[in-house]
């Protein structure tokens, strides 16, 4: 997390987390959609905190890289809000886990297709969502997804988290 980097671990999940806070409060301001799907999350996820402490854990990634779990309770009210059929989770981690737990409980006919520019980064998250039972299926390097699954094609969703601002910059016009 930018400005965070000389704080410890578990100091960098606070300061994550209370602007993640932040961020889901305006963001509910400019879509009220939201504020009525409010309860969702933690009744399709009631456990989110400690799947993110896990996922952290088995992945072997650091706290400031991976999503945080007030992002993960917002993706969730976000679906539940305005319940998009096809997703791309461009930047797979704790996101891909959160939209196929979301789409097991809510909306098996979701087609989520998570993407990342790190191969090995890609194979952890799949492993992860398909140990969970959330599936291991549509998981795409950058190069498939575009010779696959974007190729003409429109995603009701775009979740954009890639792992470095250097790679968000590089990508975010292919993106679009």
């Amino acid at each position: 997390m930018p400005g965070y980097h000389w704080l410890p671990d578990r100091l960098k999940v606070r300061a994550q987390a209370r602007r993640g806070r932040a961020d889901a409060i305006a963001l509910s301001r400019e879509l009220p959609a939201l504020t009525e799907t409010k309860s969702v999350p933690n009744a399709i996820i009631p456990n989110i905190a400690d799947r993110h402490a896990e996922y952290i854990r088995a992945t072997g990634t650091n706290a400031d890289m991976a999503a945080s779990a007030e992002f993960c309770r917002f993706l969730v009210q976000l679906c539940a809000a305005f319940r998009p059929g096809r997703i791309a989770d461009l930047g797979s981690g704790i996101s891909s886990w959160t939209l196929r737990t979301w789409r097991g409980a809510e909306y098996p006919t979701c087609e989520v297709i998570s993407v990342d520019d790190n191969p090995d980064w890609l194979e952890r998250s799949r492993e992860f969502s398909a140990g969970a039972g959330t599936g291991g299926d549509d998981f795409f390097t950058w190069d498939q997804f575009l010779e696959g699954p974007a190729a003409g094609t429109k995603f009701d969703l775009v979740v954009y988290d890639f792992g470095s601002v250097r790679v968000r910059a590089s990508l975010i016009h292919a993106s679009l």
